[in-house]
């Protein structure tokens, strides 16, 4: 098979995929009982794999010991998934995002958004976090750091994802210069802090993020914003609010993980860390 019969035969996988896609997003919103079905059942047979272990792992570390959650959180893991999807080919994705998603603090937020100064805005991978951002993004003008992406793949289809949203991507390798042009520009910044208090990035990153951060708020009076993710009966919920010291950040993300350990992204990752309970501070001790 020569190089050309290579690329076509992708292209056509490509197609067929996004066909297939397209045909599923249809399916699910006339039938969406169907699709809670499919999930349920896999989550239940991947329970029982390698990921349902390290998840479990993962949940231990915080003293949470219930096989339950480990279901439900793979059970969120493949929702994400099935969002993602549906809002990457739903024709109708900005009315369905008002319709599912309630915001409070967006207007406190748009009145520190300055043409000069623009804001940053701290979350965590909790919720329907994709959605949440997009929905943030039919107000403001968005960037959002991400780390690099290993597969080109992922990370090309990840990015016309969020064009799609209207979501630009930076990302966080040499981040810096490119967050500020975005601030310079009265443009919002969105960092995914979690995974930097975790060891699930290089560990001298957390240091130079919070130095970043406490520079941007000191120098050139940047705002810093927490956004909360929380899931109501067929609601997502937003909290934005104003966050005045970088120290009470480890709390508030302990705080929103502790309080619905099942919509955390990365149980899985910190089942696969070892020695991982010796790094992180807890601030409220275990739970037991």
């Amino acid at each position: 098979m020569t190089s050309f019969q290579l690329i076509g035969n992708l292209q056509k996988m490509m197609r067929f995929l996004a066909l297939s896609f397209v045909l599923y997003g249809k399916f699910t919103r006339k039938f969406p009982w169907i699709s809670k079905g499919i999930l349920k059942v896999c989550a239940f047979i991947l329970s029982f794999t390698k990921l349902g272990r390290n998840i479990r792992k993962g949940l231990l570390v915080f003293g949470f010991d219930d096989p339950k959650l480990v279901r439900r959180n793979i059970y969120y893991l493949l929702f994400l998934f099935d969002r993602f999807l549906y809002g990457r080919y739903d024709p109708h994705f900005s009315s369905s995002l008002k319709e599912c998603l309630e915001i409070n603090g967006l207007e406190s937020l748009k009145q520190d958004l300055s043409p000069s100064k623009g804001a940053i805005l701290l979350t965590i991978h909790k919720g329907n976090f994709p959605w949440s951002i997009a929905r943030v993004a039919q107000e403001v003008k968005v960037n959002v750091v991400l780390r690099n992406f290993k597969n080109k793949a992922i990370g090309n289809f990840i990015e016309e994802a969020f064009k799609y949203a209207g979501i630009k991507m930076i990302e966080q390798k040499g981040s810096l210069f490119k967050v500020r042009e975005a601030l310079k520009r009265g443009e919002l910044v969105v960092y995914l802090v979690d995974q930097y208090f975790f060891n699930l990035s290089r560990s001298e990153r957390s240091q130079v993020l919070k130095e970043w951060l406490h520079f941007l708020r000191v120098r050139f009076g940047v705002p810093l914003f927490y956004g909360r993710i929380s899931e109501e009966v067929g609601k997502v919920k937003v909290e934005i609010f104003p966050l005045k010291d970088l120290n009470a950040l480890n709390s508030l993300i302990f705080e929103d993980i502790y309080k619905e350990p099942h919509n955390w992204l990365w149980w899985y990752r910190i089942g696969k860390k070892d020695g991982i309970s010796e790094l992180v501070d807890f601030p409220f001790g275990k739970k037991t």
